[in-house]
């Protein structure tokens, strides 16, 4: 059975490496995924040769697989940025990112449909039984909102003009947005096992839905705004003035995250 479970594991390795690099130019596309598949092949050994059981090479290999999902997402993010112009050109990367977060939370008011079945299925019992796994997803949670609100604020701040006066636009959206979207994937796959806990009671907490709701407003918006960076932020540093809209945009984001933040925090208390 450790055997199967390891075996599982790596097969999740191997395609979320296949998804992050896929449309990559060829050569690093393969490097890369060479570089994982000998990673993988060197803990399997190790396990065939005795020096660790699979029920812990398992456990190893998937805590780095979702502790390393930000860093794959950066790693992906920078390679597109250096290959890629930018000038009024917006990477697809971008595109398919920005879209997952509404994406994402409009899965999860379909899931609420099923919602029933959800909270009887075999993982949420082991989450909600487990003493453990709830508070730890809880707090990668946390740390991975922290990540994304915090990196897409900057941005927000910058286009309003209070923070990195000196620093073009553009600049730092291609600093911090991976580490923003990477903060995002952390968080769908935390929020996603927090939510399959208790699946039936978080369908109905008002709370909980504001907060899913901004996720959606906020994600559109990002998107958009995120879109006009990378199309117009030249024209910005030119003119030395950002267009009130744009502004207006940044401001309204700030508004939206914050009140993802409260609402979150006010889901537990909710009956």
């Amino acid at each position: 059975m450790n055997s199967r479970v390891l075996s599982i594991v790596t097969s999740l390795v191997g395609a979320w490496t296949a998804i992050y690099t896929t449309g990559m130019p060829r050569t690093l596309r393969e490097t890369r995924r060479n570089e994982i598949a000998s990673d993988l092949w060197e803990c399997c050994a190790n396990v065939a040769r005795g020096g660790q059981s699979a029920r812990h090479a398992a456990a190893e290999v998937l805590a780095r697989l979702f502790l390393g999902i930000p860093d794959d997402i950066f790693w992906r993010w920078e390679n597109e940025m250096n290959t890629t112009s930018t000038n009024g050109h917006i990477p697809l990367w971008i595109n398919t990112t920005g879209l997952g977060i509404p994406l994402s939370a409009l899965a999860v008011y379909l899931a609420a449909a099923f919602s029933n079945t959800l909270n009887d299925s075999t993982v949420a019992v082991t989450i909600r039984d487990s003493r453990y796994i709830f508070p730890a997803l809880l707090s990668v949670h946390v740390i991975a909102i922290c990540a994304f609100i915090g990196a897409a604020a900057m941005v927000d701040l910058r286009i309003l003009g209070w923070t990195f006066k000196r620093t073009p636009v553009l600049v730092v959206g291609q600093s911090v947005l991976p580490w923003a979207m990477g903060g995002f994937a952390l968080l769908l796959a935390s929020g996603a096992f927090a939510y399959l806990a208790e699946p039936a009671r978080l369908t109905h907490n008002i709370f909980f839905n504001l907060k899913i709701g901004m996720l959606a407003v906020g994600g559109l918006n990002a998107w958009a705004s995120h879109r006009r960076v990378f199309r117009h932020s030249g024209e910005w540093d030119q003119a030395g003035r950002i267009p009130g809209r744009d502004r207006l945009a940044a401001a309204f984001s700030l508004l939206i995250w914050g009140l993802l933040i409260v609402s979150g925090q006010l889901t537990g208390f909710a009956a």
